[in-house]
């Protein structure tokens, strides 16, 4: 694994989950670095307000973006950035609450990473298209997302994925998951999933309780893009 990095990232206060998944993953015997979260709680500073584009992420969502999602985006954002200042060709990105096994550790130790240049290691509502491919270290399958699919709890990247998705994210217009189609990165998805997540229940999560539903306009729904998403996704399945 001297190729790649693992980053968690987590809020740095008022945060049990940060000592529980630090504890899990040294068990596992794997290293990794806290990356301390964008806090969204109580508003974003300055600092982190220049580096967002309120009315272009309202565009892009059909809906107004909350400051938690916003933080969500800059944490994810800014890992990227300290992942290509590091000489790693890949990370690993878990966010704190993934729940992690043994499972994890054979496929990081036998490279099972480098099967794609974006890989969700959990995710959710995640269509695939075309065959699948084996995973070193694992008894899961890579297949090829069909479309974006939610979640950014757990994925591998390489440098070149993480410098468009940091591109696409300076400024933060648009959630974590995902400012560029999936499908467009060459993402895989890992089936069955590496590593888990909790069930959300009623408010389990700051980010999901904050989302507001989206209005698309009817011109969306004639665009060149949607009705090449919707051509994917009738050729696609269902994993997640």
């Amino acid at each position: 694994m001297s190729d790649l990095k693992t980053y968690v990232v987590a809020l740095a206060t008022e945060n049990p989950r940060r000592a529980e998944i630090a504890g899990k993953l040294d068990n596992l015997g794997i290293a990794f670095d806290f990356y301390d979260a964008v806090d969204g709680r109580k508003g974003l500073s300055s600092d982190w307000e220049s580096q967002i584009d309120r009315p272009a992420a309202t565009r892009a969502m059909h809906r107004p973006m909350s400051d938690a999602e916003f933080a969500c985006a800059l944490s994810h954002r800014e890992i990227y950035r300290a992942f290509l200042a590091s000489d790693a060709k890949f990370a690993l990105i878990l966010e704190d609450d993934a729940l992690v096994d043994s499972t994890l550790a054979g496929f990081l130790q036998n490279g099972g990473y480098r099967a794609a240049p974006i890989l969700l290691l959990h995710h959710l509502n995640a269509r695939v298209m075309g065959p699948e491919r084996a995973l070193a270290g694992s008894q899961s399958k890579a297949a090829r997302l069909a479309m974006s699919a939610f979640r950014t709890a757990a994925y591998t990247l390489d440098r070149h994925t993480a410098e468009r998705l940091l591109n696409a994210l300076s400024p933060v217009q648009h959630t974590a998951d995902w400012p560029i189609d999936l499908f467009d990165l060459g993402a895989y998805v890992a089936t069955p999933e590496i590593v888990g997540h909790p069930p959300l229940v009623s408010g389990s999560s700051a980010i999901e309780a904050s989302r507001s539903k989206a209005n698309r306009p009817v011109s969306e729904l004639l665009s060149f893009s949607y009705l090449r998403r919707k051509w994917r996704k009738g050729r696609s399945r269902k994993v997640s």
